[in-house]
């Protein structure tokens, strides 16, 4: 389970495929032991790459490490988990546990060269970056992180070059793309990012383009584009895409640290709430990752198309009834890929088709309340209820806002 996920992660073999052999192992490795620190470490393993859980990816590799004290992978990830979400003294302190168990693992070297990287120690993160490929010339996360590195010091030119000396065999071409995009930005180069940008995006659209929805936040954040940045946000959060959960709190987001949102979106991100807390131990997903990833398609085209939301006795079973799954397979695929319960992702649609409706101007003598119904609400409370939730204030604030 572990090699397949770890195949998954560096698209070494197509990352659907590879879960799914990883999840098919991991159920095995449960039903023989379900209190192996190994299963929970994989368990924490698939949540953060499989469901964007940050808090199940918490509490697994924390219970490996309780059965397990001596475990040091699940310690280097525990060190990872936490230094993401900023905590950075909790993240040395696993890492400098990882490390007396092993001093000498080149793994837990590549785990501390990262932590050097997150907290802007560019140089120090490179010493430690060479000695990794040094040892293991095939160590592709050493390549992209030392990569990050000559970015997060301002050198594009060398990035570019460095990059071009790495085989076609090592570097996957999504990190290759996305990296490539980002030297050309901090360049300052208009007439190379268009046509890497242009590329970027176009790929990034793939739902399962996990990589490059990472890379697609970065450009935005680099090219000052904030509100595009947000946008594609929350796209991706509704895929529940793992590389832009990892890669959020990167330095390569830049000035975007400084936008009043960042942190907001990092407590929705990293805050602790969880819908695999509920499941129970072990638990396998309704839907595997293929099945998934085609009934998400799916059902955002039908709403994107038919826009059901409209209708205000819409319910689950008849949503499911269209786009042909059973309704506890859609209940479970909206809760755990898109992060919602159904009546909450049903009046996020209604929220948004009311804005259009709300700026536009051949609307203007159309009451607020007139305008909700409009959209799918059949409660005046219902509606201020969740625009304030999805939206951050009420109604008539955010029109104000908008003039």
């Amino acid at each position: 389970a572990d090699a397949y996920s770890f195949m998954a992660t560096t698209e070494f073999i197509p990352p659907a495929e590879a879960w799914q052999k990883s999840r098919d192992h991991l159920q095995k490795a449960n039903n023989l032991n379900p209190d192996h620190p190994g299963v929970h470490y994989q368990l924490g393993q698939m949540a953060f790459f499989t469901e964007s859980d940050y808090a199940g990816a918490i509490r697994h590799t924390k219970r490996a490490v309780e059965l397990k004290p001596n475990f040091p992978e699940a310690q280097q990830f525990m060190s990872l988990w936490y230094t993401i979400a900023g905590d950075i003294e909790a993240g040395e302190r696993h890492l400098l546990q990882a490390l007396s168990i092993d001093p000498l693992s080149k793994e837990t070297l590549f785990f501390k060269a990262n932590f050097h990287f997150r907290k802007g120690e560019y140089q120090e993160a490179l010493r430690l970056l060479d000695a990794c490929l040094e040892d293991n010339p095939h160590n592709l996360p050493a390549y992209v992180v030392k990569c990050y590195c000559y970015l997060g010091l301002g050198q594009a030119e060398e990035t570019m070059a460095y990059l071009a000396q790495i085989s076609e065999e090592i570097m996957v071409p999504g990190d290759r793309l996305g990296i490539n995009c980002l030297a050309s930005i901090l360049k300052g180069d208009t007439q190379q990012t268009e046509p890497y940008f242009g590329q970027l995006f176009a790929e990034a659209q793939d739902p399962m383009a996990f990589q490059l929805h990472g890379y697609l936040f970065f450009a935005y954040a680099n090219l000052g584009k904030h509100d595009e940045a947000f946008e594609w946000l929350d796209k991706t959060i509704a895929l529940k895409s793992p590389i832009l959960l990892l890669n959020y709190t990167n330095p390569l987001v830049g000035d975007l640290k400084k936008d009043k949102r960042f942190e907001q979106y990092k407590k929705r991100l990293f805050g602790g709430t969880s819908k695999v807390q509920n499941k129970k131990k072990g638990e396998v997903p309704l839907l595997d990752d293929v099945r998934a990833s085609a009934y998400l398609n799916k059902l955002l085209a039908y709403l994107e198309e038919e826009q059901p939301y409209l209708d205000p006795v819409i319910s689950l079973r008849s949503l499911a009834h269209h786009i042909r799954i059973h309704p506890n397979q859609l209940s479970w695929l909206i809760n755990n890929k898109v992060g919602k319960n159904f009546n909450g992702f049903i009046n996020s649609y209604r929220v948004e088709y009311f804005k259009q409706l709300a700026t536009d101007p051949a609307n203007a003598h159309i009451s607020l309340i007139g305008l909700a119904f409009e959209s799918g609400f059949n409660s005046k409370t219902v509606f201020n209820t969740y625009f304030k939730k999805e939206v951050g204030m009420t109604p008539r604030a955010y029109l104000s806002s908008l003039k």
